[in-house]
């Protein structure tokens, strides 16, 4: 990616995080789980691009998955990070679609105000994931671009090697 876009994109993730706290404290829940599950998606699917480009060409993926992919290919030494993304998943899924279920019989499953508190602490948590995530990947992604073979050294290299 170009300096311009690297710019642009971090502008974006800035405006993002502002949103999310904004969302926080006005007691927008639903909106920072939104932007929280995009920005943890947008960086799982960019470190995975890194790592294995051929895998993520093909595939279309959920956060869930991109999860589970991150697992295998890069990280099994961060299964705590990537333990909590899946478990706020679940959290975030209740949050989401909390607000309209119901029980069998017809009734709320819980209370609006218990929605309420359920989806800011959902939203809390993931705020501090994407943090959490957002600096991993970073160094993640620098670890990949010191292993990844310099073609013009390569070269280099060779021709000094005949």
């Amino acid at each position: 990616m170009n300096k311009s876009r690297n710019i642009e994109k971090c502008d974006l993730y800035t405006l993002a995080f502002a949103r999310i706290k904004e969302s926080i404290a006005g007691k927008f829940p639903v909106e920072a789980i939104a932007l929280e599950e995009s920005i943890i998606s947008d960086r799982l699917r960019s470190l995975l691009l890194a790592a294995v480009p051929v895998l993520m060409k093909r595939k279309a993926c959920d956060v869930g998955s991109l999860i589970s992919y991150a697992q295998l290919y890069i990280a099994p030494r961060e299964d705590k990070l990537l333990s909590d993304l899946y478990d706020w998943i679940k959290k975030r899924n209740n949050a989401i679609h909390g607000i309209v279920s119901t029980r069998n019989g017809g009734g709320a499953t819980f209370s609006a105000s218990r929605f309420v508190s359920n989806a800011m602490a959902v939203a809390k948590k993931g705020e501090s994931l994407a943090h959490q995530l957002s600096d991993w990947t970073r160094k993640e992604k620098r670890v990949l671009e010191r292993r990844r073979p310099n073609p013009t050294n390569q070269c280099e290299r060779d021709e000094t090697s005949r």
